[in-house]
């Protein structure tokens, strides 16, 4: 099957031709302001209401040039605010973890080594380019917090002492981290978002989503709700928590709530495809045909960028 990373840039912005004027509408709830969007978006004097997309260049996959850099698989990509693109591969694939390209698609260099040695890697949880232009890796295998420049070099790294899946540095210096937390009936486990201060001590657990386990949870729902964060330029903490509907939560860098983002949708069914290539794996009678149970529709969203 071709593979191929396709960069799509923004080259024509559409006005609508509609009236400008529409107040964004919020409201106050717990003494927090909501910002409520409705199924159409908002059409606001001097901000664009849509583009179009074109495709500007193709990373490939099965290009000898691209096979021969160690690119074996994409994982994820970013971008920095010169328009580098950062690939990700993919853990334990690859003798090099991240192939910087510049914004015209041509091939600067790859770091992130595999090793266990200093500012090598054993296996790779990528986290988003800050708006240094820094890229944090935790290597969960290794225990610490590897901190790259643009230019590939390590300028941070710190050992830790407890096995964090996402150890995201803050501006203010305090840390946004992940971690799993198992139910003691071991059916489910909760994923934890909090803030943590520059010991390592947690100050503020912002969010958590339960996890059911398919193969020890009496009941297994799909689609799974999304749970999914990221960080502003401004340093604000954006999370989204499919549990609470089209919903998105603003936290500072405390990790205290200071708006709710919240959009009006059109709810989507979960298909019959969707449901018969979910079963497809378990014959007649085997268990997990009674374990898994579908929701009546889609999540809200998949993921979200700012």
């Amino acid at each position: 099957m071709k593979k191929s990373f396709i960069l799509i840039c923004i080259v024509t912005i559409l006005l609508y031709c509609g009236p400008k004027s529409n107040k964004v509408e919020k409201i106050t709830e717990g003494g927090k302001e909501v910002v409520l969007n409705h199924i159409e978006p908002y059409e606001i004097k001097g901000v664009s209401s849509t583009f179009s997309l074109a495709q500007e260049f193709t990373i490939d996959m099965e290009n000898e040039d691209i096979t021969e850099i160690g690119i074996v698989d994409i994982y994820g990509f970013d971008i920095d605010s010169e328009g580098n693109i950062f690939i990700f591969g993919p853990p334990l694939r690859s003798d090099n973890h991240i192939f910087k390209f510049n914004k015209y698609g041509e091939f600067i260099k790859a770091f992130g080594p595999k090793g266990q040695g200093p500012g090598e890697i054993q296996f790779p949880v990528y986290l988003k380019i800050n708006n240094k232009d820094e890229l944090p890796i935790v290597d969960v295998y290794g225990s610490k917090l590897l901190i790259f420049n643009k230019e590939g070099a390590v300028i941070s790294e710190i050992k830790l002492e407890q096995n964090f899946p996402i150890v995201y540095p803050l501006e203010n210096g305090n840390y946004l981290i992940g971690r799993v937390e198992p139910d003691l009936s071991g059916e489910f486990g909760f994923q934890i978002l909090s803030v943590y201060d520059s010991n390592f001590k947690e100050t503020k657990e912002i969010d958590r989503f339960r996890n059911n386990y398919p193969l020890k949870a009496k009941k297994f729902k799909l689609p799974q709700d999304i749970f999914w964060w990221t960080i502003s330029s401004k340093g604000n903490i954006y999370i989204g928590n499919t549990e609470r509907g089209y919903e998105i939560s603003v936290c500072n860098l405390e990790g205290r709530l200071i708006r709710i983002i919240r959009k009006e949708f059109n709810p989507v069914p979960v298909s019959d495809e969707i449901k018969k290539a979910a079963l497809g794996p378990f014959p007649e009678g085997h268990p997990m045909r009674k374990t898994l149970y579908f929701a009546d529709h889609m999540p809200p969203f998949e993921f979200f960028f700012l």
